[in-house]
């Protein structure tokens, strides 16, 4: 028993470590983590590095194929470099921007299989909706109209 008292002791005597962040902020940077991997900026980022890795390497048949192993690693290797900044800063939003209690019921919801699902079929969505949306032209459509109400902003 005396071995545990002077343990005790000794660890009474050691400097106090660092107060840990109040719970809450622990829990809401856990919980806006994960909605950040979660996220679609988490979920697409990935696929389009994957695609101008694919872009990159068909516009330089040069490559040998072990330049090309090379630039596939340094491709993985930055992919993952910018998917950490990202959620990084994704997680920073969400924290800065959301309720605890809304951090607490979207992250519940992110876990989902209906949320795995959505994650899962999100670059199909994507490029079904960029497809659909590609003739929309904000900054053209807004001129026309200016223009043929004042006859300013017109294109020559």
């Amino acid at each position: 028993m005396s071995l545990l008292l002077s343990l005790a002791a000794a660890a009474a005597t050691q400097a106090a470590p660092a107060p840990a962040p109040p719970p809450a902020a622990n829990e809401r940077e856990a919980l806006a983590a994960i909605l950040a991997e979660n996220g679609t900026l988490a979920t697409i980022g990935p696929l389009a590095a994957a695609g101008e890795v694919r872009e990159m390497l068909a516009e330089h048949p040069e490559l040998t194929p072990a330049e090309r192993a090379q630039f596939e690693t340094l491709a993985t290797q930055v992919s993952a470099e910018l998917r950490a900044k990202t959620i990084a800063a994704v997680t920073a939003a969400y924290a800065a921007h959301l309720s605890l209690e809304d951090l607490r019921v979207l992250a519940a919801h992110a876990r989902t299989p209906a949320a795995a699902a959505q994650r899962a079929a999100m670059p199909a969505i994507m490029a079904d909706s960029v497809k659909g949306l590609s003739e929309l032209d904000f900054k053209g459509t807004l001129s026309a109209r200016f223009c043929a109400q004042t006859g300013k902003l017109c294109k020559r």
